[in-house]
């Protein structure tokens, strides 16, 4: 009998969760969303800058293999009106531009909604940008 009443006694302490438990579990859940996702956020935004600081590596490699004198050719065959034609990245990300003359061209990249928060931009109005000397600009973002 004794076994019985230690026995029913143990199933009734596994029946619910007390409310102190239930608090204790919500507050480690909002503690790691408040460290997660902000983290997450700046993970795909540098994520999302690499992937068009590859493209403007790609536009410069296109560019450079179609001069014959002059870059406008070149240029006119790797953006058609906005759209880049040799891009990876997403057009609501980033606006990609080139303006290309007889000698020279720059590439610019124009971030778009949350990429205008990534911390290598020193302005919301600032772009990433490479030009016919090989030099990127703002060099953070590099």
């Amino acid at each position: 009998m004794a076994q019985v009443t230690q026995c029913m006694r143990s199933k009734k302490r596994l029946e619910a969760m007390t409310l102190i438990e239930m608090l204790v579990v919500l507050a480690i859940i909002a503690i790691l969303t408040g460290i997660a996702i902000p983290s997450y956020q700046s993970i795909l935004i540098t994520s999302t800058r690499h992937v068009v600081i590859s493209d403007l590596v790609r536009i410069q490699l296109q560019l450079e293999t179609g001069y014959n004198g002059s870059f406008v050719d070149a240029a006119s065959a790797i953006t058609s009106g906005a759209i880049c034609l040799v891009c990876e990245s997403r057009q609501r990300d980033y606006i990609i531009s080139v303006s290309a003359g007889a000698d020279s061209y720059l590439i610019s990249a124009d971030p778009q909604q949350r990429q205008e928060q990534d911390h290598c931009l020193a302005n919301r109005s600032d772009m990433i940008t490479l030009d016919h000397t090989n030099s990127g600009q703002p060099e953070s973002c590099w």
